[in-house]
């Protein structure tokens, strides 16, 4: 699965991102809010075993995708897509590096 905007490709999550997803899943200021809490890179590690079992659900409940800069493939984040029954939660995340550029409000970058 794959999205595209002007400066984003949001995709699916593979096992060689854990690194990149660890870089900001580990730092308190992210995740002070989040139910997951700080990674270790185990925990991160575990998180991409999960992801990888769910991209094989049929039907597919939960897409976890990884946010990259299109003009060089970084990896700057992740959006969550929750599906249950009728309703659907979504959620995201951007390593602090990217917040402030206009990456999650911009009208620009669709």
């Amino acid at each position: 699965m794959q999205f595209e905007t002007n400066r984003l490709i949001i995709r699916d999550i593979c096992r060689s991102d854990w690194e990149s997803i660890h870089t900001y899943t580990s730092l308190p200021e992210v995740t002070r809010y989040t139910a997951w809490g700080q990674n270790t890179e185990e925990d991160t590690k575990a998180y991409i075993e999960q992801v990888l079992a769910s991209q094989q659900e049929q039907p597919r409940q939960d897409y976890q995708l990884a946010v990259c800069l299109k003009n060089n493939g970084t990896l700057i984040g992740g959006v969550g897509i929750y599906v249950k029954d009728t309703n659907t939660e979504l959620g995201y995340v951007l390593n602090p590096d990217y917040q402030g550029k206009g990456y999650a409000a911009d009208r620009n970058a669709t």
